[in-house]
């Protein structure tokens, strides 16, 4: 299993990677910034930074989520 963070500012977290690296909210919190990031209805962008939880050993890819703006900034590989 891989372990990473992201950390972003941006007007909604980009599902589609949820998709692309296999990847899943690692607690609740973190589920929570996820639908937190889509912010209130004045459109501005909110910072966030999550766990995620991959059973991709290819996983994060970093220019994926680069391209959305975002930073892995950190990840680990766990038993």
């Amino acid at each position: 299993m891989k372990r990473f963070v992201v950390s972003g500012r941006a007007v909604g977290f980009p599902i589609e990677m949820l998709r692309r690296d296999r990847c899943w909210p690692a607690e609740l919190s973190d589920s929570e910034q996820i639908q937190a990031s889509y912010g209130d209805r004045s459109g501005r962008a909110r910072r966030w930074q999550m766990t995620l939880v991959s059973d991709n050993e290819d996983a994060p890819d970093i220019a994926a989520w680069r391209s959305f703006g975002i930073a892995v900034i950190s990840q680990e590989t766990t038993p």
